[in-house]
């Protein structure tokens, strides 16, 4: 079904982006799958290999422009043009304390609205090019129901999803 197809995942680590990245390599795509870490990488590169799924794990800090751009450069170089960008990427909720919107500070503010929304804007402008010159090419957008509903501790949260869906 994706056969010939090269698939990138950010937060492939766990829960959705890592079940994203199998679904996919289970349907025959290439994946590249990201995690913040160096030991999170090679997790996916060995989850990948043990479940017979072409590709592998790489290092990648969403929120970081310049580390986007190398990331996409490299991928180009080893693995060809991506088909598929799936923006994953976010903050575990062990994380990360959830302030309410008054408590929480700039920097909290920043790493979130980073993670949620600055890092899938790094990662689509980075692979426009690439996109296009795909036969079919998509990029999904992975938001969360807290963009429709308030819950005090998850202000910052919702705001990035939000602007993210914007």
């Amino acid at each position: 079904m994706l056969d010939g197809k090269l698939v990138l995942v950010t937060g492939a680590t766990r829960g959705i982006g890592k079940a994203i990245a199998l679904t996919m390599g289970a349907v025959g795509a290439t994946v590249i799958g990201t995690a913040t870490t160096e030991s999170g990488a090679e997790n996916i590169s060995k989850v990948f290999a043990d479940s017979k799924i072409s590709g592998k794990g790489m290092k990648l800090d969403v929120t970081d422009n310049e580390q986007v751009s190398n990331l996409v450069k490299n991928i180009g170089e080893d693995f060809g043009s991506v088909d598929i960008l799936v923006n994953n990427a976010g903050i575990g909720s062990s994380g990360i304390v959830r302030p309410t919107i008054t408590e929480a500070t700039y920097e909290q503010y920043e790493l979130l609205l980073g993670a949620y929304f600055w890092g899938p804007i790094f990662m689509s402008k980075a692979l426009v090019p690439h996109l296009r010159s795909a036969e079919r090419s998509d990029i999904v957008m992975i938001s969360s129901v807290a963009t429709d509903s308030y819950s005090e501790r998850m202000g910052l949260y919702s705001i990035g999803k939000a602007g993210m869906e914007a």
